[in-house]
């Protein structure tokens, strides 16, 4: 959990509540769904990503238990890899990757660490 949270803070910005870049709304908010046995450590690695912001972290930790998750449509499936050419991927998924490509991470290893939960 604690490598999966690194990649999370250096992939999106945790200090604007309800938007992601030029994309707004609530469903844009900054959330960590957890089981409720790991929500010490996720609290524990948002204390310790405070001092790379200059602004206050308002990502929400919320415990998973409970909430029903679905499947994305086929076309936000995989989309990165499937539309690499699409301005959203070069201009936005692109430039993140890159943040976190020298800490050795891939898009496939932050994949499998969120399959295996």
């Amino acid at each position: 959990l604690t490598e999966l949270l690194e990649i999370f803070f250096r992939m999106h910005d945790p200090t604007t509540p309800n938007q992601q870049g030029a994309d707004k709304g609530p469903q844009y908010r900054s959330c960590v769904f957890v089981k409720s046995e790991e929500r010490a450590v996720a609290l524990d690695e948002i204390a310790a990503q405070r001092e790379n912001f200059t602004s206050p972290i308002v990502t929400q930790v919320v415990d998973a238990t409970g909430h029903k998750f679905w499947p994305a449509e086929i076309s936000h499936q995989d989309y990165f890899n499937s539309s690499p050419k699409a301005k959203y991927c070069m201009f936005v998924i692109h430039p993140k990757l890159k943040k976190v490509k020298h800490k050795k991470y891939t898009y496939a290893a932050a994949r499998r660490s969120v399959e295996e939960q």
